[in-house]
């Protein structure tokens, strides 16, 4: 967990010496800050895209360990070819290189990879085509992760419908798991995109009811998002009721007062309130 380092008027007087500023840690996660620029609006756009991809990310580094486990057997081969249609799904499509090659520049020195694929639909036909060679063959926890980039594709390939019930159906049997908030995430993108409003909004005020204070405010976030006219939603009241929720989980304690990046948050969230 980090910590929010927050400014307070608080002071802690010892007798014969000048008033010392004191400062105040609440323990908060990390993500907060260093998210902060993902909503901008050109993220906003494009949020189930990029939230997607981390659990690419994610099931591409439990995929090197198992292949590394299982190096010397029949099992080494499939999750090889997993990993190949992971590496697949992970490519840069030539249409994204400008605003990928800003979020995630090359090393200082370095040029940026040229584009693996002309398009996205060229992409995840690939990722599909090599997936597809295996899928069949995985069992227990890879073929669970497997799901979960197949569901991956789906959403990308227009069939989001399929991609919410896949995710719900890991949920159901991974509910404790550390990808479990970023699969429910991905579900609500995924039945948002499939015009199922209700389950979209069922899974985000399942973040919303997180303790992590991350989780949390990204929920309240989303569900405000959902709801947004300007965002595709349909209801100004509640969008502006849960942007009023995120809000509220982003005011500082009595006698403390966030840093700027914590202020630039609410900032932005009290601009899309403002546009409802």
């Amino acid at each position: 967990m980090g910590k929010f380092n927050l400014q307070t008027s608080k002071k802690r007087v010892k007798p014969g010496e000048p008033d010392a500023p004191v400062t105040e840690t609440v323990d908060v996660p990390d993500e907060i800050s260093t998210t902060l620029n993902r909503f901008s609006d050109h993220l906003t756009a494009n949020a189930s895209r990029y939230a997607a991809g981390l659990v690419v990310l994610l099931i591409a580094a439990g995929a090197a360990s198992w292949w590394w486990a299982s190096r010397k057997t029949k099992a080494a081969e499939n999750s090889t070819t997993f990993v190949s249609a992971i590496d697949v799904a992970l490519g840069t499509v030539k249409a994204h290189a400008a605003t990928e090659s800003t979020l995630t520049p090359p090393p200082e020195g370095k040029k940026a990879k040229e584009p693996a694929f002309e398009t996205d639909e060229a992409k995840w036909k690939a990722a599909a085509d090599a997936l597809g060679k295996v899928q069949g063959d995985l069992t227990g926890a890879r073929a669970e992760s497997a799901a979960l980039l197949k569901a991956r594709i789906d959403v990308a390939t227009g069939k989001p419908g399929d991609a919410a019930k896949a995710y719900g159906d890991y949920l159901a049997k991974n509910a404790d798991s550390s990808l479990a908030p970023l699969v429910l995430e991905n579900q609500g993108h995924a039945a948002a995109a499939a015009g199922d409003a209700a389950g979209a909004a069922a899974a985000f005020e399942k973040l919303a009811a997180s303790a992590d204070l991350y989780l949390k405010l990204r929920g309240q976030m989303l569900l405000g998002d959902l709801f947004n006219p300007a965002m595709g939603g349909k209801d100004a009241t509640k969008a502006g009721t849960y942007y009023d929720q995120a809000l509220s989980t982003l005011t500082p304690a009595e006698g403390t007062v966030f840093n700027q990046s914590l202020r630039t948050l609410r900032g932005e969230i009290a601009r899309r309130k403002a546009q409802l």
